[in-house]
């Protein structure tokens, strides 16, 4: 990698833990972290001591004057000279903690001198890489969670990086000498809301209506937004729609799992139970209706106290 980093984006987890294992990865001796907001000046200082200090050096410095004003001359001047008076074998690592204008002749200018990371909160459609962010934590607490675990921890706490982070420290410190995590550790670590979750998604798949209603009960009970409960089992079903529609196809498990990012075995595991219970019609038809929810709620048609009782009926 270059002798420059740059850092930025608004996932404030990530951005920290690059912060954090970019020294380790470097094996430098030293890390000199200057103020926020640090001057130009105090760069060059820092840099020109890198030389006296000996060993090898890390500087760390987050939102410097050069980078929040990424367009100005003096900062171009700046970039051009200072980060190409870096030492070999030290390194500069930059954050920013608001967004930088990308296209200014600076910025384009960094991106060519520095290795560039961008962490942004993932959108909804990149499971595919919450999940390999999540099992490549979870390899480094040492443990091992099943791909039915790691879907629950997933559709449970969502895509906030640090609070599955704070998760698989729990699970790590719960699973004690125990090496490997099921469903049911999650759950006991993740506590009744996870339960119903879980429970629902399950019947959702089995088409066990009256379960499906006790747990969209206790669900809204425990305070859960409506809106999200619809999109839990709206995302259930169209999992099970594709899936229904894929295996008419004659599309092996490997490909299913690809498109609805999941791991292949938690498909097939559930595939012939799935087959016994739905058609696509019929999913067809619940996915309309719950869509039309939706669409009411969104519009102000509907309040959003009374979804649940009409989620249940949409799936009659």
């Amino acid at each position: 990698m270059s002798a420059v980093t740059w850092v930025f984006g608004d996932d404030s987890f990530r951005v920290a833990e690059m912060i954090r294992v970019l020294p380790q990865r470097l094996k430098v001796e030293t890390v000199d972290r200057l103020p926020d907001g640090a001057s130009n000046s105090a760069v060059v200082q820092s840099v020109l001591g890198v030389s006296l200090l000996g060993g090898i050096k890390l500087i760390v410095s987050k939102d410097p004057q050069f980078l929040t004003s990424p367009s100005a001359p003096e900062s171009i001047r700046f970039i051009e000279s200072t980060l190409a008076a870096i030492p070999d074998g030290h390194y500069l690592l930059l954050v920013s903690s608001k967004s930088v204008d990308g296209r200014t002749k600076g910025a384009q200018l960094l991106k060519k001198l520095a290795t560039v990371h961008e962490f942004t909160s993932f959108k909804e459609w990149e499971s595919g890489k919450v999940r390999e962010l999540l099992s490549e934590r979870v390899r480094s607490k040492g443990i091992v969670v099943s791909p039915d675990g790691i879907d629950l921890m997933l559709d449970t706490v969502g895509f906030e990086t640090g609070v599955l982070d704070q998760l698989v420290n729990t699970l790590a410190v719960y699973a004690g000498d125990s090496s490997k995590i099921d469903v049911s550790t999650v759950m006991a670590v993740l506590g009744a809301r996870s339960g119903s979750i879980f429970r629902l998604t399950e019947a959702l798949r089995a088409n066990s209506h009256p379960v499906v209603v006790k747990e969209l009960g206790a669900l809204a009970e425990d305070g859960e937004d409506s809106v999200k409960i619809l999109g839990i089992v709206a995302a259930t079903l169209h999992q099970c729609l594709v899936t229904l529609e894929m295996m008419r196809q004659g599309k092996p498990f490997q490909d299913i799992g690809t498109v609805l990012e999941r791991h292949p075995y938690s498909i097939q595991k559930g595939a012939a139970e799935l087959k016994k219970h739905h058609t696509v019609e019929r999913l067809s038809g619940m996915l309309v209706r719950l869509h039309a929810l939706d669409l009411a709620f969104k519009s102000g048609q509907m309040a959003e106290s009374g979804m649940v009782p009409l989620i249940a009926g949409a799936l009659k």
